[in-house]
């Protein structure tokens, strides 16, 4: 069972992948979005934790 669902929003590809990566090894539910209007798609249709 995962921690939490957690989105990471980053342009840049390299650090976006590797932060998530990170995150879904610790145990968290993860999805990646590239740009603002990604991530509005995401947040649109999931419950994400806040920080």
């Amino acid at each position: 069972m995962a921690l939490a669902r957690v989105l990471v929003v980053d342009d840049n590809e390299a650090i976006r992948l590797s932060l998530c990566a990170i995150l879904e090894n610790h145990g968290f539910d993860v999805t990646c979005a590239a740009d603002v209007s990604e991530a509005l798609r995401y947040i649109s249709s999931h419950k994400y934790m806040s920080c």
